[in-house]
């Protein structure tokens, strides 16, 4: 966040717009250092989901409408692609005119025909893709007046997230038919350059060409995203207040149970705690150097080689398994560290996830006795092979079999 301040000020940025809800509690991290420090940024917490601003961005039934609308990589369900265009289900359904389509379970995942049909229809059915473009347009028109509410304008800010290719950047750009000229992004991580000096993103952690494989990349970015869990659901539209024409974010509700038995209040609280002790000595800190190496190096280290107890705790962390725009909405996201050790143990092998592991209501779980002795092996080799040379050749064996 600190590095993320100093780039801002060279660049000259005046506000800083941490997008939810990643961002929620970096923004309370970057408004603390920037009183320490008495600097002039501004720091928001600004409400955007890619449901809300995709549907907003949509103003022909194109090819690129249709992929947000359908997500045919995805397993989803009618009640799924209704959201994505802020309809409910029956109506959808009654607007398809298709038998197919019409008599589905709305929360059974489409079949491939299904989804052919509804391609189909998303590309000749006037009737629905009137109400989808005016959907659209309403969305459009309150995205636009939030954004100009919070003072999303001019060339002095940036946008602050995680990471990962900068979507909602992108989709910020396309929404005012040429209004938005200009948008930068600072990111944790960046999988995507920007060849558009229009729309600039730049990662800390990493840029694309920093890290060669793929599943390293979103580990890194999985770890800081799950301290980064906001309190509330993902946005699903902007309302107009009617008393004073505020624009309103509607959030959904998050059942937050699971997540404060687990005692992310407190993770916060304590990550907010120390932020105050780091702040007293900012002044002072010699920010010349870059701690960005040191810090991807630490966290590699805990991600492919972590401890029985560190694997264990993480395996632990509630996640919600309600989909939203068609993705996995997480309020804290699992770290599969059982799965990286594992990977370890067995050299990359790319069976899916669903051979070694169970997902339940709130955890991962290593579901094999065999697989627990192959992951205790191969993640303390000191403890159980340093005295038996039984245990190095079994080692060895099962990760040349695994």
């Amino acid at each position: 966040v600190l590095s993320v301040i100093h780039r801002a000020l060279d660049d000259g940025c005046k506000r800083l717009y941490f997008l939810s809800r990643d961002g929620y509690i970096l923004k309370h991290i970057a408004t603390e250092m920037c009183q320490a420090l008495n600097l002039s940024i501004e720091c928001n917490y600004l409400h955007a989901s890619r449901l809300c601003w995709e549907l907003a961005a949509i103003d022909q039934i194109n090819d690129d409408a249709i992929r947000h609308i359908i997500q045919s990589h995805l397993k989803c369900s009618i009640s799924q692609v209704a959201l994505r265009v802020n309809l409910d289900a029956v109506t959808f359904c009654k607007l398809t005119n298709d038998a197919s389509i019409s008599i589905c379970d709305e929360d059974e995942p489409l079949s491939h025909n299904q989804i052919t049909a509804l391609r189909h229809q998303l590309q000749t059915n006037e009737s629905l893709r009137s109400k989808i473009l005016k959907q659209a347009a309403e969305a459009r028109a309150l995205t636009s007046d939030y954004l100009l509410q919070e003072n999303v304008i001019g060339d002095d800010w940036a946008f602050v997230d995680v990471g990962w290719l900068g979507t909602q950047q992108r989709t910020y750009m396309s929404l005012g038919n040429g209004k938005y000229t200009q948008s930068r992004g600072y990111y944790i991580g960046s999988l995507k350059n920007s060849n558009d000096k229009r729309s600039q993103k730049s990662g800390w952690m990493f840029e694309p060409n920093d890290i060669e494989r793929l599943d390293t990349k979103v580990e890194l970015i999985t770890v800081i995203e799950s301290f980064c869990s906001a309190p509330h659901g993902s946005l699903m539209e902007y309302t107009r207040d009617s008393d004073s024409g505020m624009i309103l974010p509607e959030s959904r509700h998050a059942n937050t149970d699971a997540l404060d038995a687990f005692g992310m209040p407190f993770v916060r609280e304590r990550i907010m705690a120390y932020n105050t002790r780091l702040c007293k000595i900012l002044p002072d800190f010699d920010t010349s150097k870059s701690l960005q190496a040191c810090m991807r190096k630490l966290l590699l280290q805990f991600i492919e080689s972590p401890s029985l107890r560190d694997a264990t705790a993480w395996s632990a962390v509630p996640f919600e398994s309600v989909p939203t725009d068609g993705r996995y909405e997480t309020i804290a996201t699992p770290i599969p560290f059982s799965i990286s050790a594992l990977w370890q143990c067995i050299r990359y092998g790319r069976a899916p996830f669903t051979n070694y592991t169970k997902w339940d209501s709130a955890s991962l779980r290593l579901t094999s006795p065999l697989l627990r002795v192959i992951y205790i092996v191969a993640m303390s080799p000191a403890r159980f092979a340093r005295k038996s040379r039984f245990m190095i050749q079994l080692s060895r064996k099962l990760r040349t079999t695994y």
